[in-house]
């Protein structure tokens, strides 16, 4: 039972229609404590990454010779004077605003949360890590995007893919948070139809730029032989067809060996590989600036 989505076979370069059946549901449990402990735990870091953001997207988000607005624009006051003084008609634009939302955009962060983020990497759980990560980047987020969702998900072969939402495009980041603090590690990790489900979401929102945001910590994996070359090359074509409609990817790895595999499903631009996970949200921040300021 599901919704339907092909998968690639490379070997026969065509798709296997049909073949994988995804099951969306939103996260049922919610931990309204988690939030108020992860901000007390990264509060200065938070603190710190927006003004690092604010810092950064200031210029561009400021809103020159403005009818009304939150303060005077100098030299639009200067050239009102100006023209008042040699007998013109002064501007009566002389004021600056700042816009909230800094260009149409729609993001999708998708986190793995298969066993194998379960597992302890310099001395800290990865689930945790990518948890806390998504946290500290949804409180600076929601000050400067009004269209981000958040969703995990997991597998137990092709018949049984699961989407979790944490956070659809219409709900609120308080919302959201709080179900972030109980996502658990559970089944394997089959990329490529978690991939296509999150960009048919991305279709029906409106916005002129729609990215993926895709945190893993392990290559492509499930227990009907969804590993190797066919995983990889799915995971590929993937991201190619959405590309192809205008949806990019974004890839981080949370794994050392992900240099193995990683160049192979994605382009030198578009992936990180983090071998400490605690990098992994000032890597997210500084992927969110670029949207941003580009």
């Amino acid at each position: 039972k599901g919704i339907q989505y092909p998968e690639w076979d490379y070997r026969k370069a065509s798709y296997k229609p049909d073949w994988c059946f995804m099951s969306e549901s939103t996260q049922k449990y919610t931990d309204p404590a988690w939030p108020s402990i992860t901000e007390g735990k990264h509060r200065r870091l938070i603190l710190k990454l927006k003004r690092q953001f604010s810092s950064i997207t200031s210029d561009w988000l400021r809103m020159k010779r403005q009818p009304n607005g939150c303060d005077f624009d100098i030299d639009a006051v200067v050239d009102s004077r100006v023209e008042w003084l040699t007998g013109h008609t002064p501007d009566e634009n002389i004021y600056q605003d700042r816009k909230r939302d800094l260009h149409d955009i729609s993001a999708m962060i998708l986190l793995d949360q298969s066993y194998s983020t379960d597992a302890w990497l310099e001395n800290v759980r990865v689930l945790d890590v990518i948890r806390e990560s998504i946290y500290c980047v949804g409180e600076v987020m929601e000050d400067y995007f009004e269209s981000f969702a958040i969703a995990g998900f997991a597998s137990n072969t092709r018949r049984n893919c699961r989407f979790n939402m944490l956070k659809d495009f219409h709900e609120s980041w308080s919302v959201g948070k709080n179900r972030l603090g109980s996502v658990q590690s559970e089944g394997y990790t089959r990329i490529g139809p978690a991939l296509r489900h999150a960009q048919e979401k991305l279709f029906n929102t409106q916005s002129r730029q729609k990215i993926i945001i895709l945190i893993t910590d392990g290559r492509p994996c499930d227990y009907d032989r969804y590993e190797g070359r066919h995983g990889i090359h799915d995971v590929k074509k993937a991201i190619e067809t959405g590309l192809q409609h205008g949806i990019h990817t974004h890839a981080f790895a949370v794994e050392k060996q992900a240099a193995e595999y990683f160049p192979q499903m994605f382009t030198g631009r578009h992936f990180d590989i983090l071998p400490d996970p605690n990098w992994l949200t000032g890597a997210l921040c500084k992927c969110f600036t670029r949207l941003l300021t580009t």
